[in-house]
């Protein structure tokens, strides 16, 4: 059992309190912390507090003594940590499978041991790519009572089963993606690159983040990923790197109600046969949908609300041109040109459809930056 965690030492506590509550108990001799670190020498500063980094290893230690702490000696990101993750799990431990969970997600008392059972049915089947218990948060009790040993397509990868037999499969997709965050950090990856990297393999994810990544492997390689519709878990990340608590709220996580239990969910089967295949020609229409539109193309940013001012401007046009968010420098550079009347935000804006950045999207899919 690997937990990844940050700077959040308060939501690491109820989870780790969560993982303490499990029945069957678990061994904490099999439990690592795996621990990111906040400086970034690609930004050359901190992404977050080191105490709350302390403080969250102390948590860690306090709940289980006997457990192993595996602390980053810099900020690698949420992509290179997960590596680091599954690299100890199956090259240093030689696990056949392994489960992953973050600083964010509260467990049923019967999560591992329902995990358990659905790790077996990963193992014996090579379609399936990822297994889960969280749920789906937006049924009540009564329904999920109703469904209680049914399984469906993981939304989210969250609180997630492994197998070494995917994980040994998916890696040359996955050292390619990789490669694209190369020299930077994770916040500041290439989305519109990444995005146009996925639709060249023909898968159709909508999103840049490794959480994408994995399930653009399981679009390539044709593999399912399975989660229960009973509820055993529950998000608490209100705050966190893809969360801010209006987006958590909108969503229905405050919400959500764990199915009651005294006992793990026994009943879970793999579907049928033409379930599997219902399955995978879903997640198959899924990819051809989103490949329909070449990347350069897409609204990676959703819009949002920004100051009128020249660092909103300067955002806007890195979210809608080169669809990711402004790295530092640039964001500095660009507004104190604006503020110092080195150009106005016509030729700004010319500068970003003339930049290598955006000729190379474009130039990805045979099309050619517009004329200005």
């Amino acid at each position: 059992m690997l937990v990844l965690a940050f700077d959040r030492p308060a939501l690491l506590e109820q989870v780790l309190a969560s993982l303490a509550a499990q029945q069957p108990p678990l061994d904490p001799g099999r439990l690592h912390l795996v621990l990111d670190a906040a400086y970034c020498p690609y930004r050359d500063a901190l992404l977050a507090d080191p105490a709350a980094l302390d403080r969250a290893a102390l948590v860690f230690r306090r709940v289980f003594p006997a457990g192993h702490i595996h602390r980053a000696r810099q900020n690698l990101g949420v992509a290179l940590n997960y590596d680091r993750a599954e690299r100890l799990a199956f090259e240093t431990l030689g696990a056949e499978v392994a489960y992953f969970l973050e600083d964010d997600l509260v467990l049923s008392p019967h999560y591992l041991a329902t995990l358990d059972r659905l790790a077996a049915l990963a193992l014996a089947d090579e379609r399936v790519g990822y297994v889960a218990a969280y749920g789906n948060h937006r049924l009540d009790v009564a329904e999920q009572q109703a469904r209680r040993d049914e399984l469906a397509q993981i939304e989210h990868l969250w609180g997630y089963a492994l197998t070494r037999r995917h994980w040994a499969e998916r890696q040359p997709l996955w050292q390619d993606y990789l490669a694209l965050l190369a020299g930077r950090n994770y916040r500041d990856r290439p989305h519109q690159l990444i995005l146009e990297h996925w639709w060249r393999q023909g898968a159709g994810v909508e999103v840049s983040s490794q959480d994408g990544a994995k399930v653009a492997c399981c679009q390539v390689l044709g593999r399912v990923r399975l989660n229960t519709v009973a509820v055993l878990a529950r998000n608490i990340g209100e705050y966190g790197l893809h969360f801010v608590p209006e987006d958590f709220r909108s969503a229905g996580y405050h919400l959500t109600q764990m199915l009651p239990l005294d006992a793990p969910l026994e009943a879970l089967a793999l579907p049928d046969e033409a379930g599997m295949a219902a399955l995978l020609a879903a997640d198959r229409a899924e990819a051809q949908a989103g490949h329909r539109v070449p990347p350069p193309l897409r609204r990676v940013w959703p819009p949002q609300a920004l100051p009128l001012d020249a660092a909103g401007l300067v955002t806007l046009l890195y979210r809608t041109l080169l669809g990711r968010e402004p790295d530092p420098s640039g964001l500095a550079a660009h507004v104190q040109e604006l503020d110092q009347g080195q150009c106005d935000p016509t030729q700004l804006a010319q500068g970003f459809l003339q930049s290598d950045e955006f000729k190379q999207m474009l130039g990805h899919v045979g099309l050619s930056p517009p004329q200005v």
